[in-house]
């Protein structure tokens, strides 16, 4: 119940940053049970996204292959696990301004090519933010974030991706939400989730 904690278990990785984690609760997935823990490795020559997974519920963990094909700055790993056991994981290439996903249909093991979902509008430099009035020193970042539709209802398996971007040119920052019923390879058009003035400089983070 959350009273006491297991020692800590080290994942092996170079400076990491941004760590997210998903769990396969699937019955039925040929990966259930497995751990997964996405982040983005700081090496030298640039950032790479690895996930490293578990198979005995998280006292080690496995070997953490690359998930991004190009881009060394890439940020905000963040997984996501299907009812067929599929892994997906979406990321912010900050020096192209995408958001990118990958999938991997092998419990974690490989993935295959990255497929751009949205490039966002938003003005941000290379140090990855945009800074409204909100939030003016750090600034916010746009960051991608997923889930799976995992139950008996008639989208099951539908992916889900929300986000923050600049709706239109001089409008405010809203949040946005676009979905995938095959897997990842095309997508709905962004869906507007808050409901205040398109005309308003308002910021929705």
């Amino acid at each position: 119940g959350a009273a006491g904690w297991s020692p800590g278990v080290l994942v092996p990785n170079i400076d990491a940053d941004k760590e997210f984690i998903a769990v396969d609760t699937t019955p039925t997935s040929p990966c259930v049970d497995n751990v997964y823990v996405a982040w983005d490795n700081n090496e030298p020559s640039g950032q790479t996204l690895r996930l490293s997974r578990s198979v005995n519920f998280g006292p080690s963990f496995g070997a953490a292959p690359k998930v991004n094909d190009t881009g060394s700055g890439v940020i905000g790993a963040y997984p996501a696990v299907g009812p067929d056991g599929t892994v997906y994981v979406a990321w912010a290439d900050y020096q192209q301004h995408n958001l990118v996903l990958d999938k991997s249909t092998d419990c974690g093991q490989s993935f295959g090519p990255d497929k751009i979902v949205h490039s966002w509008l938003v003005a941000t430099g290379t140090d990855l933010t945009f800074k409204p009035p909100a939030h003016p020193q750090r600034g916010v970042g746009v960051f991608p974030y997923l889930a799976v539709d995992r139950s008996s209802g008639p989208h099951r398996g539908r992916v889900y991706l929300a986000y923050n971007d600049q709706g239109a040119i001089g409008a405010g920052i809203d949040v946005f939400m676009r979905f995938s019923d095959d897997k990842g390879a095309t997508w709905s058009a962004p869906l507007r989730v808050n409901d205040d003035s398109t005309s308003g400089s308002n910021d929705q983070l």
